[in-house]
């Protein structure tokens, strides 16, 4: 019974966890981000979500694995995404920066890094809706 039902729960983990099981390998760091986005002038977006969050998981199982998605984030964008599972300093922090109401929230950010240029995406957006938005935007 004790490992049907760790079978179960790591199942159940797998289908819905967080990580993204596509071609995009997603910087983990806002400085390391920045950094490479000034280096490669192009935009950097930042998907803040949290382990517990839906929509964030949503998202990772549809709109981050949509072939277009992924094509134009690999060729035009820095992609970061910081992980706001535990409530503390830093990430509160985060969230108040890009002034993020809820999770997920998506920053869209000009290669220079101007916030004042940004644009915010919340709540599950999807493929279609992302790609307008990710070719849309001018920074």
């Amino acid at each position: 019974a004790i490992i049907l039902g760790l079978g179960l729960f790591a199942t159940i983990q797998w289908a819905t966890g967080s990580d993204i099981a596509s071609e995009l390998q997603w910087i983990k760091s806002e400085t390391a981000g920045f950094a490479l986005a000034k280096e490669q002038n192009r935009p950097i977006l930042i998907d803040g979500w949290a382990d517990w969050c839906v929509a964030c998981k949503k998202m990772d199982q549809s709109t981050y694995l949509d072939p277009h998605v992924i094509s134009l984030l690999k060729a035009k964008w820095v992609f970061v995404k910081l992980d706001l599972t535990e409530v503390n300093e830093a990430n509160e922090a985060f969230a108040q920066k890009y002034e993020m109401p809820g999770l997920p929230t998506i920053v869209m950010i000009p290669a220079d890094g101007d916030l004042t240029k940004a644009k915010k995406l919340t709540g599950y957006v999807s493929s279609e809706r992302f790609i307008q938005e990710l070719e849309s935007f001018q920074g």
